[in-house]
């Protein structure tokens, strides 16, 4: 090759490599403009969707998710609590490393005869708890005398502890944000044989020192739970002072209104919020049962063909046991969408194991003048729970279609209708 061939590759290949780097800085330009991060050749380490969170030096750096294992776990102890009739709920196991809180609840009557189950929820989802059996099993053959129950009672798993590969059930929180200083679980304990709630139980995790443990076990029924656990929840419950000045003042509008019209003593009564100290609970607990008993009675919501009043009780509830709830105008509705939170619970348990028992819900009112009235029913949970198939074809139709043996057959319930 001559020297003036050579001389113009040289210049060709000089100028394309300055058209390059041209273009180049005008696309970097560009993606700066534009508030892009450039990729930049020779860094193998960065891309575009690499984000400056990464860096700690960052303004935009954020916390990596926390994880957890055995050594955050405290299995250091057994807390209990009784129900009405004296029967004792115990609840963990002690000297146990395992990562996560194993529950292992027993009843203190609990026998091959006499099967205890059990809902455990979390803010209405089960999805902080595992269990070793990875299979459901119904009454007949489920393992152990305590089980856990998945909402029906053909979907049960054991909760009885026996080694650390067969632990029942657990709490175990996965990769997520900082939990709550205390978690407050529900646990509902009902005698297998006859359907019939034992007790309702609210058992509170703590999280302390990068630790979760057990901190505390109680009954929910106004006769039973703690007085501070009960006044906590009346002082949140109901109408606050904001509403309460509100509706007085539409009662001094309204008086002034008639007062103008020459409607003297027309005078409202202004009203007041009523103080824990000042609430009568087991009055209220009194009229709930016998509004209970009504709704029952009328054949909307229950029925009273079978003996009745094996035993009742009323709590101050957070959340129900069941995801679904029927609500007053019979449509079925998620706790998690619909469920006001805290409302009555009013549980009436039934001779009748296909019912076994009955829990209505009302509204809680703190208001001193609307004491007197009735509390408003909101809803109730299904009676009928024995198959999977029966509850995953809930309807917006009346209860009493389920307590009769609905099939979950869809063509043979166009029929029913027909």
């Amino acid at each position: 090759m001559n020297e003036n061939k050579k001389k113009v590759i040289t210049t060709i290949v000089a100028i394309i490599a300055i058209i390059g780097i041209v273009v180049v800085g005008i696309i970097l330009s560009h993606k700066s403009r534009n508030g892009e991060k450039p990729y930049v050749p020779g860094n193998p380490t960065q891309t575009d969707d690499q984000s400056s969170a990464d860096d700690p030096n960052s303004s935009d750096y954020a916390e990596p998710m926390p994880t957890y294992s055995a050594a955050n776990y405290l299995n250091d102890k057994v807390l209990s609590a009784q129900d009405k009739q004296g029967n004792m709920l115990s609840v963990g196991v002690q000297g146990v490393d395992f990562d996560g809180l194993i529950f292992a609840p027993q009843y203190s009557n609990a026998g091959q005869n006499y099967k205890v189950g059990y809902y455990i929820n979390y803010r209405s989802n089960n999805s902080l708890f595992l269990a070793s059996d990875t299979e459901y099993s119904d009454i007949e053959s489920v393992k152990g005398n305590n089980v856990f129950i998945s909402q029906t009672y053909d979907r049960l798993k054991t909760a009885e502890y026996t080694d650390n590969n067969n632990f029942g059930v657990a709490f175990k929180l996965p990769i997520g944000p900082p939990p709550l200083p205390e978690m407050n679980v529900k646990i509902t304990a009902v005698r297998m044989d006859t359907h019939n709630v034992l007790g309702s139980y609210t058992l509170v995790i703590a999280y302390e020192d990068e630790k979760f443990c057990f901190k505390e076990l109680y009954n929910n029924d106004v006769t039973l739970i703690p007085e501070d656990k009960l006044r906590e929840r009346w002082n949140v419950s109901g109408s606050n002072q904001e509403t309460v000045d509100d509706i007085n003042e539409g009662f001094k509008r309204q008086e002034a209104r008639l007062k103008a019209q020459g409607n003297e003593g027309s005078g409202f009564e202004m009203l007041t919020l009523t103080p824990y100290e000042n609430v009568d609970f087991n009055a209220i607990s009194d009229k709930l049962i016998a509004q209970a008993k009504a709704i029952r009675d009328s054949g909307d919501f229950g029925t009273s063909d079978e003996p009745m009043e094996l035993s009742t009780f009323v709590e101050l509830a957070i959340q129900p046991a069941q995801k679904l709830y029927l609500t007053s105008a019979h449509d079925v509705k998620y706790v998690m969408d619909e469920f006001q939170s805290p409302v009555w619970a009013v549980t009436i348990n039934s001779i009748n194991p296909n019912v076994g028992a009955y829990t209505y819900y009302f509204t809680v009112e703190n208001i001193t003048q609307y004491m007197n009235n009735e509390l408003a029913f909101v809803g109730m949970d299904f009676a009928t729970k024995d198959t999977a198939e029966h509850y995953t074809n809930l309807t917006k139709e009346p209860i009493e279609r389920y307590q009769e043996g609905y099939s979950g057959d869809e063509e043979a319930a166009e029929a029913e209708q027909e």
